[in-house]
C-alpha cells in the first residue's frame, strides 16, 4: 500500500455547493463524495494520465504542488415527492468522468428538498490522501493481487509506482549530507 500510494490517481477533491436543504451538512456530501472512484471518459484519458504522471513526479522528487482541476461533475437532486428519494453516483453528469459505482448512494433526499453542487476532479498522489490511489492491494498467503480502478492496468500502476519508489531512493543518496 505504501508503494502504491505513490502513483498519481484522480479524484474528486473539492465541492462547491451552490444549493442544500437536505439534513446534511456541507463537509458530509463533500467527504462522500471523495469516496466516489470515478474514471475518466474515453476521450479525457490521455490528459488524466498526463495529469496523474505529473503528480507522481512532483511527489517522488518531494516537492510540495498543489494541482488544478483536470475537470468537473455536476450534480442537481430535487425532491418534490411526498417520500424519501436516493441520491445516486449515477446521476453525477459531466462530459469527462464517470462513476465506476453508478449505484453507489451519496446521500436521501427528504420530501421538498433539494441538493445542488459541482464537484472539482483533482490530480495528486495517493499518499497525500487514499481517495487517489489509483490500486487496491490485498494479500494471501505467498501472494499479491493489485485490483486498480480507472484507466490504468494493475501492471502499470505497479511499474509506475516502482519507478516512483526508485527516484525518491536516488534523491536520498546523492543529497549531500555534508
Amino acid at each position: 500500500r505504501a508503494i502504491l500510494g505513490r502513483e498519481g490517481g484522480v479524484a474528486i477533491h473539492v465541492i462547491t455547493i451552490s444549493h442544500n436543504t437536505t439534513v446534511f451538512w456541507d463537509e458530509y456530501i463533500a467527504h462522500r463524495m471523495g469516496l466516489i472512484p470515478i474514471r475518466p471518459s474515453a476521450s479525457h484519458v490521455k490528459a488524466c494520465a498526463s495529469a496523474a504522471h505529473a503528480a507522481t513526479i512532483a511527489s517522488s522528487a518531494q516537492r510540495p504542488c498543489s494541482f488544478p482541476p483536470i475537470g468537473s461533475m455536476t450534480l442537481s437532486a430535487e425532491n418534490t415527492t411526498s417520500s424519501v428519494h436516493l441520491v445516486t453516483a449515477g446521476q453525477l453528469v459531466s462530459d469527462s468522468f464517470e462513476p465506476i459505482y453508478p449505484d453507489m448512494p451519496i446521500v436521501y433526499l427528504s420530501p421538498n428538498t433539494k441538493l445542488q453542487f459541482v464537484a472539482h476532479v483533482h490530480a495528486n498522489v495517493g499518499r497525500s490522501h487514499s481517495r487517489f490511489c489509483p490500486a487496491l492491494p490485498s494479500m494471501e498467503v505467498g501472494s499479491l493481487t493489485i485490483e486498480a480502478h480507472g484507466f490504468m492496468s494493475p501492471k502499470d500502476v505497479l511499474s509506475e509506482s516502482l519507478d516512483a519508489v526508485e527516484t525518491e531512493l536516488d534523491l536520498i543518496v546523492t543529497r549531500d549530507l555534508s
